[in-house]
């Protein structure tokens, strides 16, 4: 561990959701497993603190503190709210850093997401807020089909309804629970096609997701789909999971959705980070110093940006599909230290922490 000289060492909190108190990720579960085992600065200085678990810790000295909390957290959590905002302010007035304020964890609210998006020119498709079916039905009339209505506190794709016509945009508003929005769908399979029919992404709807860390912003997974709504269940990695998807691969010969895939997939989380300054416009606009950032590349090179995740899950290795071939466990590793070196970033930590974080990272190949 790297000693900081002349003062004190720094000291590091996540605060987190007592049990039962929000949806559940595992991914500061699976953290803090990865921290007690790894070689990182952060080891040993970091402690975790739970709403309705904790009284309010003590911020004496120096450090940083990160609201790892559901989203949008004063909307559907105002207790846990009550008690982060009382936790951020008492450590705000120690003169410690703040990651993932607990008041920008309500922007994340789909329909403020998108105002605040859309204000700082941050690339989002178009989309109209309501509170009502009523008000949903006759707004989204502006918008062009085909079109997705969800809630606007909703999170992953529970509440996603994708909308062809009037009729179902009508069956929709009355299904959707409100505040809800319309968002038009930005079809960039579509526009691939008219660019370059032969290209892996004229064939299949893709989905992106970067990890952004502070100014860290680092590749995560490409997802294919025949779907236009691209998520674990609809991609062709999924499809190709599983015993049977591999006995089928080995009767048929038919290696190319698989090939294609993994290849993809690799390539992109191995590759350069895509339009980083925007990455950073989009946290910036939001608040947010810690989230995972879905969006799609353009022929021409230019992304749209679908929505941000600050309560982003990272599902156990089994639950991946295809983890062998996609080396998830040393890319679990590497989203570890990425996060590990943001916490301590937030903190001012000395560089030698960084090097010995990135040596870390090589235990996870």
């Amino acid at each position: 561990m790297t000693q900081e000289t002349g003062a004190a060492q720094k000291r590091y909190l996540i605060a987190v959701h007592g049990a039962f108190r929000a949806r559940f990720t595992p991914l500061m579960d699976q953290f803090r497993d990865w921290l007690a085992q790894s070689g990182s600065p952060l080891r040993g200085r970091l402690d975790f603190i739970r709403t309705g678990e904790t009284t309010r810790p003590d911020f004496a000295g120096d450090g940083a503190i990160l609201f790892f909390l559901a989203d949008p957290l004063k909307t559907l959590y105002p207790d846990c709210y009550a008690e982060a905002r009382d936790w951020r302010d008492a450590a705000r007035a120690a003169g410690w850093r703040i990651l993932n304020d607990p008041d920008a964890l309500d922007n994340t609210a789909k329909a403020r997401q998108s105002m605040l998006w859309r204000a700082a020119g941050v690339p989002h498709p178009q989309t109209i807020c309501a509170d009502d079916p009523e008000t949903l039905a006759q707004s989204a009339g502006a918008l062009r089909f085909p079109m997705i209505i969800r809630a606007s506190n909703s999170h992953a794709q529970d509440t996603m309804r994708l909308c062809e016509d009037r009729a179902a945009l009508a069956r929709a508003a009355a299904e959707t629970p409100f505040p809800a929005i319309a968002s038009e769908i930005a079809d960039i399979r579509a526009e691939w096609r008219r660019a370059d029919p032969s290209a892996l992404l004229a064939r299949y709807h893709h989905k992106k997701r970067v990890m952004v860390f502070g100014d860290i912003v680092m590749p995560h997974h490409l997802f294919l789909s025949e779907h236009v709504i691209v998520g674990g269940r609809t991609c062709t990695l999924n499809a190709e999971h599983g015993p049977r998807a591999a006995l089928k691969r080995l009767a048929t010969f038919n290696r190319r959705r698989f090939d294609e895939s993994v290849k993809a997939d690799l390539d992109y989380a191995f590759g350069p980070a895509e339009a980083p300054a925007i990455m950073r416009r989009a946290m910036d606009a939001l608040g947010l110093d810690v989230a995972a950032i879905d969006y799609a590349t353009r022929p021409d090179g230019a992304i749209i940006l679908w929505e941000a995740n600050p309560f982003f899950a990272l599902p156990p290795e089994p639950l991946y599909p295809l983890p062998r071939v996609r080396r998830l466990r040393f890319r679990m590793g590497r989203i570890f230290v990425a996060l590990a070196q943001a916490i301590l970033n937030a903190g001012a930590a000395q560089p030698e922490d960084q090097r010995s974080d990135q040596l870390d990272a090589e235990r996870f190949k």
